[in-house]
């Protein structure tokens, strides 16, 4: 199976950042140099957690091994790319979102991220394993490679809340406190815009928005993932113009940091459907622009 940045939780985003920030100072480093500085062997300890990170370097092409002798490493991006962690993160987007094809690596992270936005208050209500069944049984039946785990969960969460999909809260549950990952594309979003809305275009229908979304996308409302999911998760419901409370959450906090200005025409013949919040008005739109 292809490589997946979260069937290990060891390896998070700023262990990751800080790897390639000292490969990038330092003049053709080996393996193993890199390794003692990271878990020196006179620790007693093992380096099995800095190991995973090398492998994740690699795997996500942030680093190159030479076949010299002396396995020399190198970085393989900008150093300009993995400088300053928004930087960092704009650059692992490109990498780990967006993937389609299931013989991919990181399709599992996205597949896993589309279903994700297809449960929407769900996720609130569902314990560890209930994610972990629900996923499985709807998705990868009978695929144990595939099969979700609390590790690959785990490594999710924290990949998916740096990557700008959600944040983690604490939520009390029948069986003890969990960490769950509030649905909130804003920050996914927000590194798209450009690609989505231009001021020059003013008001636009937010139909053609929600189809340009979905290509750009594909674990959000509308996008190749997220149909797939939805079909397999919520078979019976009709989504027809309703946007998910990932979707909506991010177009929400766009709209009150003037973003972006969502809109309401009363005489428009198209009306999406927000998912509701409290304490916002503003639960139906029919058009979207750049900027307050």
């Amino acid at each position: 199976m292809a490589y997946e940045i979260l069937n290990n939780a060891q390896v998070t985003p700023h262990r990751l950042h800080a790897f390639v920030r000292l490969v990038s100072r330092l003049q053709n480093p080996n393996r193993e140099e890199l390794l003692n500085l990271l878990q020196p062997t006179e620790m007693g300890g093992s380096q099995e957690s800095s190991k995973e990170v090398y492998r994740a370097a690699l795997n996500c092409g942030l680093i190159t091994e030479n076949s010299n002798k002396s396995k020399t490493v190198g970085l393989n991006v900008s150093p300009d790319q993995v400088e300053s962690l928004p930087t960092f993160r704009d650059h692992l987007r490109q990498i780990l979102l967006g993937v389609t094809d299931e013989n991919s690596p990181n399709y599992l992270f996205n597949i896993f991220t589309a279903w994700y936005a297809t449960q929407n208050e769900r996720v609130f209500q569902l314990g560890a394993k209930g994610y972990e069944k629900l996923f499985n049984d709807q998705i990868f039946t009978n695929n144990e490679e595939r099969a979700f785990n609390d590790t690959k969960l785990n490594g999710w969460r924290n990949w998916a809340a740096f990557l700008g999909l959600g944040w983690p809260m604490r939520a009390a549950m029948i069986e003890g406190q969990r960490e769950v990952l509030v649905p909130d594309a804003h920050s996914r979003l927000k590194a798209v815009l450009p690609k989505l809305l231009s001021p020059k275009e003013g008001s636009l229908r937010f139909g053609i928005f929600a189809r340009r979304l979905a290509e750009e996308c594909p674990e959000l409302d509308g996008g190749i993932l997220f149909e797939i999911c939805w079909k397999a998760s919520r078979p019976s419901e009709q989504r027809g113009n309703r946007i998910s409370l990932m979707l909506s959450t991010g177009l929400r906090v766009l709209h009150d940091t003037k973003a972006i200005t969502l809109i309401r025409e009363s005489d428009a013949d198209e009306k999406w459907q927000m998912y509701q919040a409290i304490g916002y008005d503003l639960n139906q739109i029919t058009h979207i622009q750049a900027g307050g």
